[in-house]
């Protein structure tokens, strides 16, 4: 689906607030009602919107222990892999990536101790061969709502 002006200005303002009427939002684009539903329905048919979410502050978020892992693996990042690493409930992410490691994975825990553990865990997978990790300490920018 190729998105117009009004079909990206839609999505930074859910992005911005997904908790936002329908009517403001009409308002705010300088269209009716009817035609912000539409767009909202065409776009999750289209499955650009997967979903509305709350992004929790730093009240929360500086509760929990964050780590990278960076992987090299045998072969590639393929589905069994992904597949492993999707059913870890600590994993938030997984990308793949150019140059000496193969992929990051993002882990959020309750304790360094269990992202100790979830380290172990990934590396008992047969295609992870080495791993480098680092401990997250504060978020400084994430602008990751607004696209």
């Amino acid at each position: 689906m190729l998105l117009d002006a009004i079909d990206k200005q839609l999505l930074a303002l859910l992005k911005a607030d997904s908790r936002k009427p329908i009517t403001l939002l009409a308002q705010i684009l300088k269209i009716s009602r009817q035609t912000v539903q539409k767009r909202i329905d065409a776009l999750e048919a289209a499955n650009v919107i997967t979903g509305f979410t709350v992004r929790t502050g730093k009240g929360f978020s500086s509760q929990l222990f964050r780590a990278q892992a960076m992987l090299i693996v045998e072969n590639n990042v393929g589905s069994d892999l992904i597949s492993y690493l999707s059913k870890i409930t600590q994993v938030t992410s997984v990308y793949s990536v150019a140059g000496h490691y193969d992929a990051i994975v993002t882990i959020e825990a309750d304790s360094s101790e269990e992202i100790d553990q979830v380290l172990d865990q990934i590396r008992r997978h047969p295609q992870v061969q080495q791993t480098q990790s680092c401990l997250l300490l504060s978020e400084k920018i994430n602008r990751t709502w607004q696209r």
